[in-house]
C-alpha cells in the first residue's frame, strides 16, 4: 500500500465508498482490503491519537481501478489516513505484445473483463504481461484474454501497429512490487511512503 494523505480519497478509482467497520487499526483495514479484489484502497480515522496504528472508522473505496485519484479536502483534520492498493499492472500500448519479456503465448479464455484476465496471470508465476481485447467501447473491456510469457524483465514491444483498426488489443505488463509514488504524484501531492 501506498500513504496518500491524511485526508479523504475521491476521483474515479475512488467512486464507491464503504463503511466496513467503526472499530480497526491500520493494518486491519488494509488486510481486509488486501483480501477484496474490489476494494481500491481504504481510509482509517482515529489516527491523532494512535498514529503508530490509528483504530477507528474503516472505509473501502472502489471504483476503476486505474481511474483518477485525488485529496477529497474532507476536512479530517489529519485524524485519518488513506492508503492505496500499489499497481499489479501498467499499461503499455494497444497491439500485440512481443519480445523476450513475451516470446510465448496462449489465449486464456473469450469473454473475459480486463480485471478477470490479470487475476488470472496472477495466479501464474510465469505470466509477465497480458492483452485483452474488448477494450475499445468498454474501459473494463471484455474480450479474449491472452497470457505472454517470457523472461521476467525482458523487453516487451509491440508487433501489430499496422492491424489496430481490426486488432485492437491492450497490452498490459505485471508489476514487480508495483509503482512506488505513482497514486500521490497523480493527486500532485508529494510522494507519500509505502507500507
Amino acid at each position: 500500500f501506498e500513504y496518500l494523505w491524511a485526508d479523504c480519497p475521491r476521483g474515479d478509482a475512488a467512486a464507491t465508498a464503504t463503511k466496513i467497520s467503526d472499530s480497526l487499526t491500520r493494518a486491519q483495514c488494509m488486510a481486509l482490503c488486501e483480501a477484496s479484489p474490489s476494494c481500491n484502497g481504504m481510509e482509517v480515522t482515529g489516527c491523532l491519537g494512535n498514529p503508530a496504528d490509528c483504530g477507528g472508522q474503516c472505509y473501502h473505496f472502489s471504483g476503476v481501478s486505474d481511474g483518477s485519484l485525488r485529496d477529497g479536502n474532507c476536512g479530517h483534520g489529519g485524524d485519518s489516513n488513506a492508503l492505496w492498493k500499489l499497481p499489479a499492472y501498467t499499461f503499455l500500448f494497444t497491439g500485440c505484445p512481443r519480445g523476450v519479456g513475451a516470446a510465448t503465448w496462449k489465449q486464456i479464455g473469450s469473454s473475459l473483463t480486463k480485471a478477470d484476465c490479470m487475476r488470472r496471470c496472477d495466479a501464474d508465476i510465469h505470466c509477465n504481461a497480458i492483452e485483452i481485447l474488448g477494450c475499445r467501447d468498454n474501459p473494463q473491456c471484455l474480450g479474449d484474454c491472452y497470457h505472454f510469457y517470457g523472461t521476467s524483465d525482458g523487453a516487451i514491444h509491440n508487433e501489430c501497429t499496422n492491424d489496430l483498426a481490426q486488432y485492437p488489443g491492450s497490452a498490459y505488463r505485471k508489476l514487480q512490487g508495483g509503482s512506488r509514488c505513482q497514486w500521490s504524484l497523480q493527486a500532485g501531492k508529494a510522494c507519500g511512503n509505502t507500507i
